[in-house]
């Protein structure tokens, strides 16, 4: 009988089942290397931080437009004297109290708060995701830094709420 020259059945099944252990191992770590999970959470940062823009915005565009309305708007009432011009232009006309425009305001500033708070959220989650292992090690391979959460340059200027003046 000539003896065979290829390992036996019983010496290579060891090194096999190593190999399927490692093999296993390294599958999951890949799996949990968060990739997918820092590009879902990096969109959500950068979505929440629109939306405070947007609301910058919203509050930029309101706020002289309703300004600008009460003025005119009273200014209306200072030159209609008479009763009857005063019923019929009441009649026809929108018209925006100051109360309206104070609802306005605080309704504005209500939803810049929460775009805020949910920017905040966003940049959490991140952050954790960015900091704790094995996540951290896929964010130093592939450079996600941690994200500053929400700050100002003047925290006691920004606090001010813009000023109302007629």
């Amino acid at each position: 009988m000539r003896a065979s020259s290829s390992p036996s059945l019983s010496t290579r099944s060891p090194l096999s089942a190593l190999r399927w252990l490692v093999l296993a191992i390294m599958a999951s770590l890949l799996s949990a290397c968060g990739y997918n999970d820092f590009q879902t959470k990096d969109e959500a940062v950068k979505a929440a931080w629109g939306e405070v823009i947007n609301q910058y915005q919203r509050r930029a565009d309101l706020i002289p437009n309703l300004v600008n309305t009460v003025k005119g708007y009273a200014s209306h009432e200072r030159e209609t004297l008479e009763a009857e011009t005063r019923a019929r232009a009441a009649a026809t006309s929108i018209q925006v109290s100051f109360r309206d425009l104070q609802s306005q305001l605080d309704g504005t500033e209500n939803r810049i708060t929460v775009a805020r708070q949910r920017y905040i959220a966003a940049v959490q989650q991140y952050n954790v995701l960015a900091r704790s292992f094995p996540t951290n090690l896929t964010a130093m391979i592939f450079k996600y830094p941690v994200k500053p959460s929400f700050t100002v340059e003047n925290e006691k200027a920004i606090s001010t709420p813009p000023a109302v003046k007629f």
